[in-house]
């Protein structure tokens, strides 16, 4: 990424005639100064599970032909089905037992067998697809009581603080569903009498819900099973945290919580314990219960990381929900630093809300005093002892970062905080140099605008207070201190400090495009540093940032929306369009104020104005544009602009471009203007619709899979905007290799599971006993149709003979990865209706990646060393291996 001085974006300006945009040339963005927010070059080697695909051992959907109720099938058929496809399986030997059946809004089962069997599985007549059921973690990043906006800050950035308080908008009459850790049905905020375990339910305010799993249950641990209740009450938090803002009912006076839609009933469908995970088995049921209580929203505040396939069987279930009248509005998730690609179900799915995040204006924070006559804000790092409330301490300014690297800190004298910019190392590192050096605290300061939630855990450990500061401040303190003595003085005060990031996309924010192409994220809402409801055992109030924060904010926008405007009840893809209609697109939050407009694909349409969306008369459909791949080849949409009201509007049509990127894993950002053309201008009759011709391709000179997008924009003789929003792939999708090797680690490897390490090897002997067998490790850089990997016996002449025509590991849909994907095959294969063991003999393993929307010929391989394998029990639990996260990867050499 080189450092030439970026020109502005060109518009395509309104005028007499068609005006027709032409791309002069790429031109590079400068890479970020915070190599925090996206860059993954100093990635750590620690072995991860498969990123948003930690399949639950021995676990699968099975989908089966046929439709399912809310596509018009029968229950019967579809279960009769079911039931035929499991004895096809058993008389085949396979041991499959259902957990679960599903006819509402899936066909198919989840069902527990051998990993080894899944190859069988899919050959079995009535089967369409195969996918694995993976771990769902909460999308949450962080919980503290030091950064306490107040939640009316949050609820001002999407206009519904005037749909409230202008409108008289309250969501009465509307039920939101919220599938998480169910809700405190002891909370005062949310109908309950403040007393823990007092409270029957349901309530008037939590009517509906029902809990799936039981305390104890946590997907992450083997065996754990689900036990049900009719009591979703919470003893995690995080729902209780989503259900507030979506519909808190308390007095901010009185140090409530009022959400954004207050009237509106809940329903609490718990799919998580009181700690760890839950998986997609147990979220399809809830999502099917939801549809049964006829909720008008659901929020999900969850989602499988990186399975960013609207195929997966929630999304599936997400869209035939929509389609009988619930919308459902699905968090983005925190996987931003990934880059690309990295959303994931059932925000990808078709006619979900998928919801970025941005962070919140204001934030109230601990504060101390300096001599100066100032009051600072600060946040404590966790992994250390809290600031005082009181003491003096005199300030010194570190003359290096705080790294080892640049050596030790002078020694200071007790009574000295020691002030040190973020930057060059860990914050432990930061914090311990000052710890050594004598000090008594030390103040850590940004160095990018923003304010950060610092962790100084570490060995040893930190025993002093640390907290972080903003850049302003730091830099401001700094130069005071350098320029005579200045001390702070701590405070048993709060600050309520505007956020200099307030309004930008939150840096964990999970990017798109879909899988498949289709614009996702749809558009966003605050999730950075939300003050919201917890359980009463936890204190009652609390703050957290996610998009889990930003997608209750477009669930409880939804209720108002359709208490404003009942038509659209049922109506998930309209009430879609018009919230991204009167959306507003942020900066660039890499570059604020320099004069870009962040990625279509990690924004979509931007943040919702709830309040434009319950009064405006004008639409547009459809809300957004997808352009698929082929960029360069400009694709044709047909606007079609509806005026309800009673007046006619003339809109001048623009264009306005957004930042590009290139890159998936580490993005290079662009800055280049898009091929975009279209009539200058429209008259739109009241109570008539017109229609308008969009002409849109990628720059000229893009590059295969460059990501590109940007907004159509209407401005109305009426004062007031819309936009769609629109984003594509340059160029040939299948032209890319899903299999390169984006970290340099020489991937993929043939390597062998050894003392807790995983080495790569180029060959040698497999016992095939316990997990002394042959690994495939590799990196999915973009999605795949599917992962297969297929065996072949080494004959004495070097000739090859495969095993069989079925492949011995299928994975089905597959999303990029953060690291690594590990898979680890056992030694059987099928033939006909038998699975067998290999033999011993000379193996090789051919590693298939069925390129993204591609056809039959559009595969990737890769060939495995040749190695051995001796005669022993085959372990039927190694296939999709859950890799102990401490095993060390040894980086190939």
């Amino acid at each position: 990424m080189n450092n030439a001085r970026p020109r502005p974006a060109a518009r395509l300006a309104a005028g007499v005639a068609a005006v027709s945009l032409v791309c002069t040339g790429l031109a590079q963005l400068p890479a970020s100064a915070d190599a925090d927010l996206g860059r993954l070059s100093d990635y750590v080697t620690t072995v991860k599970k498969q990123a948003g695909t930690a399949a639950v051992p021995n676990k699968w959907f099975v989908q089966v032909s046929g439709a399912p109720t809310d596509d018009g099938g029968s229950a019967a058929q579809a279960k009769s089905t079911q039931d035929t496809v499991l004895k096809n399986a058993r008389s085949r030997g396979l041991k499959v037992e259902v957990t679960r059946s599903f006819t509402t809004s899936f066909n198919g089962m989840t069902v527990t067998t051998s990993d080894s069997s899944v190859a069988e599985l899919l050959a079995i007549p009535g089967v369409e697809k195969v996918f694995p059921v993976v771990e769902v973690k909460r999308p949450v990043i962080n919980a503290t009581s030091s950064a306490t906006p107040d939640m009316a800050s949050a609820i001002n950035m999407t206009g519904a603080s005037i749909a409230q308080n202008e409108l008289g908008l309250s969501g009465k009459n509307i039920k939101i569903g919220i599938i998480d850790t169910g809700i405190d049905i002891d909370h005062p905020d949310l109908g309950g009498n403040g007393t823990p375990g007092s409270t029957p339910f349901p309530t008037t305010k939590v009517a509906y819900g029902y809990d799936f799993v039981g305390d104890d249950y946590n997907a992450e641990i083997p065996g754990s099973r689900p036990v049900p209740d009719n009591n979703p009450d919470d003893c995690e938090g995080h729902g209780t945290h989503v259900a507030g803002i979506a519909a808190a009912d308390g007095n901010p006076s009185a140090e409530g919580v009022r959400g954004v839609a207050p009237k509106a009933t809940l329903g609490a469908y718990r799919v998580f314990g009181c700690e760890g995970s839950a998986d997609t088995d147990v979220i399809l049921a809830a999502l099917e219960r939801a549809g049964q209580d006829k909720m008008d929203v659901v929020n999900m505040s969850l989602g499988d990381s990186f399975m960013s396939w609207p195929q997966y069987p929630t999304a599936q279930a997400t869209d035939r929900l929509s389609k009988k009248g619930t919308i459902v509005v699905a968090s983005a998730g925190n996987e931003g630093t990934n880059g690309l690609f990295s959303g994931g179900a059932p925000g990808v799915a078709k006619t979900a809300i998928g919801v970025a995040s941005f962070d919140n204006a204001s934030i109230r924070l601990n504060s101390f005093t300096t001599s100066l006559g100032t009051s600072i804000g600060y946040v404590p790092a966790s992994g250390a002892p809290l600031p005082p409330t009181s003491g003096t301490l005199k300030v010194a300014v570190a003359p290096t970062d705080g790294c080892v690297a640049n050596g030790p800190l002078p020694a200071v004298g007790p009574g000295t905080v020691y002030l040190i910019q973020r930057g060059g190392c860990t914050f432990h590192e930061k914090a311990l140099a000052g710890q050594t050096a004598g000090a008594d605290a030390v103040i850590l300061y940004n160095n990018v605008a923003g304010m950060i939630s610092p962790t100084v855990a570490g060995t040893p450990a930190i025993t002093i207070p640390v907290g972080m500061i903003t850049q302003a401040d730091g830099e401001a303190l700094a130069a005071a201190a350098a320029a005579g003595e200045v001390t702070i003085t701590w405070t048993p005060g709060t600050v309520q400090t505007p956020d200099p990031q307030g309004g930008l996309l939150s840096s964990f924010s999970s990017w798109g495009l879909a899988a498949d192409l289709d614009l996702k994220p749809d558009l966003g809402a605050p999730g950075g540093n939300i003050w919201s409801t917890v359980p009463v055992e936890q204190n009652s109030y609390g703050a957290k940032s996610g998009t889990s924060m930003s997608a209750p904010h477009v669930a409880g926008a939804v209720a108002l929306l359709l208490e404003a405007r009942p038509d659209l009840k049922g109506k998930a893809l309209a009430v879609r369009e018009l919230l991204q209609n009167t959306s507003k697109p942020a900066d660039f939050s890499f570059a604020p104020g320099a004069g870009y407009l962040d990625m279509v694909a990690r924004q979509g349409a931007g943040m919702i104005d709830i309040a434009r969306a319950a009064t405006t008369k004008q639409s547009v459909t459809p809300g957004k544009i997808a352009l698929g791949e082929g960029g360069k080849k400009a694709k044709t949409t047909t606007l079609e602009i509806k005026n309800t009201g009673t007046t006619d509007v003339t809109y001048a049509i623009s264009n306005v471009d957004g930042v590009g990127a290139f890159g998936p894993s580490d993005p290079t950002f662009f800055d280049s203007p898009n091929n975009v053309s279209a009539p200058a201008s429209v008259v739109v009759r009241a109570g008539k619709t017109a229609k308008v011709k969009v002409t849109i391709s990628a720059p000229a000179d893009a590059p295969d899979g460059y990501i590109y997008g940007g907004w159509v924009v209407l401005t109305g003789s009426n004062g007031e905007t819309l936009r769609v929003p629109y984003a594509g792939m340059a160029g040939d999708y299948q032209a890319l290799n899903p299999l390169q090797d984006s970290f340099g680690l020489g991937f993929p490897w043939l390597a062998r599971l050894d003392g807790g390490d995983l080495s790569p090897v180029d060959g040698g002997n497999f016992t095939m006993q316990g997990d002394d067998v042959p690994f495939l490790i590799f990196h999915v850089e973009y999605p795949v149709t599917d992962l297969q990997v297929f065996a072949y016996k080494v004959n004495a002449d070097g000739s090859k003979t495969q095993l069989s025509s079925k492949p011995v590991l299928s994975t089905g849909y597959a999303g990029r990865d953060d690291l690594f994907t590990a898979l680890a095959w056992d030694g059987t294969y099928s033939q006909g209706k038998n699975v067998l063991n290999a033999p011993a003999g000379t193996y090789v393993l051919e590693l298939r990646a069925i390129k993204a929307l591609g056809g039959p010929n559009d595969v990737q391989t890769w060939t495995s060393p040749s190695f051995t394998i001796g005669s022993g029990t085959v372990d039927p639990n190694l296939k999709q291996i859950q890799v102990d996260p401490n095993v060390k990867v040894n980086p190939k050499r």
